[in-house]
């Protein structure tokens, strides 16, 4: 089976004033026809005014032109263009890359921008408005895989989107398989509605400096809010042939201290799902469906944390165990420990908030209105540990990475990635950037970061037996530098006090436990400080707050940043980091 393509022929139509029973013929025809010649031939037929026929004469020109002739020959004979295989290379064939549309950049004759003759704005209030057709399995003509619900997804948000469904797609294309997810929203129901008018499809426009190449994802087939159907998510988790649960609900979603990796069992909706009511929380989500599971009599499954955080597998497994033992359900501790396995995983790929003008360009793309695309750039990294209870995904055939020691990749990417994207949130705002492409462009702020990646950051990881040289550095900061991807510098600096311990404090404590001062480290955590208008840094670790090098370190940034201001400190701290003090 073929990756999904964007059928160039399914986008053109001969005016949208057509009446009911011209609708009823169009439709026929391209069920007989869904070749772009045929498509408009049709259309041409049921156009009878001179202007819709030059219209039909318009796109029939831009239809041949997106379509090489061997294309042409195979849409009127029903042929499908599939192509088996992992995503993003350079080999073009009539606009598709490896099945994914390019609508941007240099490549020449292989553009399409189907739907051109369909017009839509962008209202002031960024919402789109547009006379197409919305995405539907009836609208899209692509290959799209076909299988049974094999994983369940808890937190319906667009990395997910992204980057989980991407490559579950890609591996049921490489590998077939019952491994189609029910995805479930954990709070507004915005995202559910937008794909269940759609048939559950999305769209992911996957940007760089080359341009824009569209992918129509169809792996998710079922589309769930945890907060007013807590009787379906507790049944299909205790469906026998869901084998695999993924979550993705941020560092927050947890309910636990960063600082023990425990569970808040005082707070509120903790307590409330300890109670018995229809969990709110995900791990009582999680608890509820095991527990039905185990009484349903069916085996273990394999849930895997795709979140940023330190051993996450291990995370989550304490924290089941846990609200089991609260709940006095000790038996269902023991099943889980037995039956059920947590690896950890590492996550990694630039997806931004989705913006109205986002969702405009891809209907002008696509031809089709999707209100639910996502956008991101085309890396994707997923390291795995191998340990399943039940079966996987042949997502290793799609690019992820199954390892038995997950230590060495998940402390790169939380210090390197993660770290480098928070220590230039806070400094960049101060500095008045907004994105991380702005950011990346100032001189200063990028030599602040490779100091800080390769003297601190990146030296912190020397236990793991990694060296972070300067191709490591320059391929974060290229990836930052995107023009096509706006990353928010504000969305990455949301709630640090749960991301900056593993991203920055955790190697600011090991750099003095090996008698080096983590300067730079304590510049980013100044500018957290002056961001957020605070005087202290109230989750510091019992090491960091007895710790008076430290403590001098981050009152001596922050009074920098006072005297200085930002651009100044920063450039002087890296240059002092380099070569050392005067």
């Amino acid at each position: 089976m073929g990756v999904p393509v964007l059928p160039a022929a399914r986008h053109p139509r001969a005016g949208a004033d057509l009446g009911r029973a011209d609708h009823r013929d169009h439709a026929r025809v391209r069920a007989h026809d869904r070749g772009a010649a045929g498509v408009l031939r049709g259309a041409v037929r049921r156009a009878g005014a001179l202007h819709r026929v030059r219209r039909v004469a318009r796109d029939r020109r831009r239809a041949r032109r997106v379509l090489p002739a061997h294309r042409r020959r195979a849409g009127r004979a029903g042929r499908r263009h599939g192509l088996a295989g992992r995503g993003l290379d350079d080999r073009h064939r009539g606009g598709i890359v490896r099945g994914v549309l390019v609508v941007g950049g240099e490549q020449g004759r292989g553009h399409h921008r189907g739907g051109r003759h369909r017009l839509h704005r962008v209202d002031p209030g960024g919402a789109v408005s547009t006379a197409r057709l919305r995405l539907s399995r009836a609208s899209y003509a692509g290959d799209l895989p076909k299988a049974g619900t094999g994983i369940v997804h808890l937190g319906l948000g667009a990395f997910h989107r992204a980057h989980q469904a991407v490559l579950t797609q890609e591996a049921m294309l490489a590998e077939p398989g019952d491994w189609a997810i029910c995805a479930v929203g954990q709070r507004s129901g915005a995202v559910r509605d937008a794909l269940a008018a759609q048939d559950c499809l999305f769209t992911v426009a996957e940007r760089d400096a080359e341009g824009e190449r569209l992918r129509v994802v169809g792996s998710i087939q079922e589309v769930l809010l945890a907060t007013t159907q807590p009787h379906r998510l507790a049944t299909i988790l205790s469906d026998v042939d869901i084998r695999v649960v993924t979550i993705t609900v941020t560092e927050s979603g947890y309910r636990h201290d960063p600082a023990t990796g425990r569970l808040r069992a005082a707070d509120p909706e903790v307590a409330s799902d300890l109670t018995g009511r229809s969990p709110g929380t995900v791990i009582g989500q999680l608890v509820g469906g095991l527990r039905r599971r185990r009484h349903r009599g069916h085996g273990g499954l394999t849930v895997l944390s795709c979140d940023n955080l330190p051993d996450n597998g291990t995370l989550v497994a304490g924290l089941v165990r846990e609200f089991c033992l609260l709940g006095h359900e000790t038996a269902l501790a023991d099943w889980v420990a037995e039956h059920v396995r947590f690896p950890s995983t590492v996550v990694d790929q630039i997806v931004p908030a989705t913006t109205g003008a986002d969702l405009a360009a891809v209907a002008e793309g696509l031809g089709l209105e999707d209100r639910a695309a996502v956008v991101g750039e085309p890396y994707r990294q997923w390291v795995i540990e191998d340990d399943f209870a039940a079966g996987r995904p042949a997502w290793d055939r799609a690019g992820a990475t199954l390892v038995t020691d997950i230590a060495p990749h998940q402390a790169a990417k939380l210090r390197l990635v993660n770290g480098t994207h928070s220590a230039l949130a806070y400094l960049g705002m101060l500095a008045g950037c907004s994105s991380t492409a702005e950011v990346a462009g100032r001189d200063e702020l990028a030599a602040y970061a490779s100091r800080l990646m390769i003297e601190e950051t990146g030296a912190s990881l020397a236990r793991f037996g990694l060296v972070v040289g300067d191709r490591e550095v320059q391929t974060l900061l290229g990836r930052l530098r995107n023009p096509r991807i706006t990353h928010r510098l504000a969305q990455i600096g949301a709630d640090g006090p749960r991301k900056l311990p593993q991203r920055l404090l955790a190697p600011a404590e090991e750099l003095l436990a090996s008698g080096r001062e983590p300067r730079l480290i304590c510049l980013a955590l100044a500018g957290f400080l002056r961001h957020q208008g605070l005087s202290e840094l109230d989750f510091l670790p019992a090491s960091l707050r007895g710790s008076v090098v430290f403590l001098e370190l981050l009152a001596e940034a922050t009074d920098r940043l006072v005297a200085d201001g930002v651009t100044a400190t920063v450039r002087r701290m890296a240059e002092e980091a380099s070569h050392g003090p005067a």
